[in-house]
């Protein structure tokens, strides 16, 4: 499963450039239409007509996001915790801005992570999210996301190693880096160096972990 979250990782710069190139084609014939507008005679048809374009191109990149993150979400879930889980993104507008509720799908029975289920899944979702979002950015940051304890509350072990194995999966399919800040021994399975912290009186104390 991690192996497949990779994979659509890695197809998803290729669904954006198909994306960018409808929405180039939209938005030429959009500006055809906006030309007309600007002329010393408005013609109300070309205004009727212009306005569902611009319509369709929003409406195609809000499907293509919900789908996409929805589908890497519901992969890193199911990779962590090895149950089929499927996360549900519902789109809906109230006081004219987009809002997106999340479900979790479980044995057939739709759920709110947050009132429903453990913070672990909680915890899952939101790093999934915070990297799709930076994925899909279109000026990136550098390459360095930095994770204040991203397994708090997963509760087993072997869920917290896979944790660990995504997170390796993630660097190595997106060139990111990840510095994480944690207690959970289990979690460092993938990482390239692991620094250990100790505290002796006031004086904290820092060394590198010997490989193996």
């Amino acid at each position: 499963m991690i192996e497949a979250l990779g994979s659509r990782l890695a197809k998803l710069d290729s669904y954006l450039t198909k994306v960018e190139g409808a929405h180039e084609l939209i938005k030429s014939e959009l500006e055809g239409k906006l030309s007309q507008l600007t002329s010393a005679k408005v013609d109300q048809k070309a205004h009727s007509e212009a306005l569902p374009i611009a319509v369709q191109v929003g409406q195609a990149y809000r499907e293509l996001a919900l789908k996409e993150v929805q589908d890497l979400i519901s992969q890193a879930l199911t990779a962590v915790f090895e149950r089929p889980y499927e996360c549900k993104l519902t789109q809906s507008v109230k006081r004219g801005q987009p809002e997106v509720a999340i479900t979790v799908v479980d044995d057939g029975r739709e759920m709110d992570p947050v009132s429903s289920m453990g913070g672990g899944i909680v915890d899952v979702i939101s790093l999934a999210m915070r990297v799709v979002v930076w994925t899909l950015m279109p000026n990136r940051t550098d390459g360095v996301i930095i994770l204040d304890e991203p397994a708090r509350l997963v509760n087993s072990d072997s869920s917290v190693r896979n944790l660990g194995s995504l997170l390796r999966l993630l660097s190595d399919a997106l060139s990111v880096q990840f510095i994480v800040v944690t207690n959970r021994p289990s979690l460092s399975i993938g990482a390239s160096r692991v620094f250990e912290v100790s505290k002796s009186g006031n004086e904290s104390r820092v060394r590198q972990r010997e490989e193996g």
